[in-house]
Formats: structure tokens, C-alpha cells, sequence
């Protein structure tokens, strides 16, 4: 489960407050300030975004997956992670996502020519150790 920010609407369909819930072992915590909850028009509707967890790699792989990085183009976006399934330094793998979070092609291992389309569009830099992304 993702857990994204917590709307608060009042009765009037003004939008009051947003803030980033809170979560400690099994409990869910939504704050809302004293401020807000004093002025608004009840009742208040509290409505926090809660999706299912999105995985970026299509296929589960048999070591570990981390240190993923997002870039945008201005519309898509390229997920880029560490890699331990064919190399236990790690290889570089990425996707790329619409704004609506579907997959627009296949996993790849990104190389300049299949990051950076004419006109540049990604950058995505490796360090040399341990096959790490230091930005993307």
C-alpha cells in the first residue's frame, strides 16, 4: 500500500488543509490544525489517498532491487534502479511511466543511446562503485 497526502474538504467543498499522514508500525496518524478545524463548515470530509503499491521492475528478480531515481521529462517520467539479478555489483535498469503511471515500454538497461532520444531528454548518472545511481 502507498499512502499519499490527506485532503480535508469542508462542507462548503473548499479545501482546507493538506498534509502528509503519519505512519508508526500499524497506526495511521491524520493531524489537523487547531486553526483549521476551528474555522471551517462541518462536517469536514478528511480524505486521505491510499493506492496500491506500483512496482517499476516487470519482473520480480532473484537479489535485490534499490536505489531507484525518477526524471521527467515534462511529461513522462524514467524510473531508474540498482539491479543485483545478473551481477552482484549491480546493473542499472529502467522503465519509463506516463503521468498515469502506466509502463510505456519494456525494462531496459539504459545506455545513453536509450536514455537520451534526440532531443536530450534524460540524464541519468552512474557512479562507478557498486553500479549506484548518483542522480537521475
Amino acid at each position: 500500500m502507498d499512502l499519499g497526502q490527506l485532503i480535508v474538504v469542508a462542507a462548503n467543498g473548499v479545501e482546507r488543509h493538506r498534509a502528509t499522514p503519519q505512519v508508526s508500525d500499524d497506526q495511521l496518524t491524520m493531524s489537523v490544525p487547531a486553526a483549521v478545524l476551528d474555522t471551517a463548515a462541518y462536517p469536514l470530509t478528511l480524505d486521505p489517498t491510499v493506492t496500491p503499491e506500483t512496482f517499476v521492475s516487470p519482473t520480480p528478480a532473484p537479489q535485490n532491487q534499490a536505489a531507484a531515481n525518477v526524471a521527467s521529462d515534462g511529461t513522462n517520467y524514467l524510473v531508474v534502479w540498482r539491479d543485483d539479478r545478473s551481477d552482484p555489483n549491480g546493473d542499472i535498469y529502467g522503465a519509463r511511466y506516463s503521468p498515469a503511471g502506466a509502463r510505456m515500454d519494456g525494462m531496459m538497461r539504459p545506455s545513453w543511446s536509450s536514455v537520451t532520444p534526440a532531443p536530450l531528454r534524460y540524464r541519468a548518472v552512474q557512479t562507478p562503485s557498486a553500479g549506484s545511481i548518483e542522480r537521475v
